[in-house]
């Protein structure tokens, strides 16, 4: 049947709970994530594109949130991302520059307070 869509690549499960934990978790520092096929992308989901970019870098570990629970989860699910293959390209590290309370250091992405 031509007019089907091709079938969506195997997703590994590990990583799909390592999203659903990490969007838990950043509910609860207010930061939403938008319902997939939404138009567009909020404050929150910039912020958060713009950590796990971080964490997918070397020196990234500053650009992380204060709440230790929170940077865990970026943490794994950058690197759970890396080992799939989908590593955030250097630009999305400046998609969220506005600073936020509770970010450490000056650089890093952050939302409006």
């Amino acid at each position: 049947q031509r007019d089907r869509a091709p079938a969506a690549p195997d997703v590994d499960p590990a990583l799909v709970r390592c999203c659903a934990r990490l969007r838990r978790f950043a509910a609860r520092h207010g930061i939403g994530v938008q319902p997939p096929a939404t138009p567009y992308i909020s404050e929150g989901e910039l912020a958060l594109l713009s950590w796990l970019a971080a964490a997918q870098r070397v020196n990234g570990a500053g650009a992380l949130p204060d709440d230790r629970r929170l940077a865990a989860a970026i943490a794994r699910c950058g690197g759970m991302l890396a080992d799939n293959g989908l590593r955030l390209p250097p630009l999305t590290l400046y998609g969220a520059r506005l600073r936020r309370p509770g970010m450490r250091g000056d650089r890093g992405a952050g939302l409006a307070a």
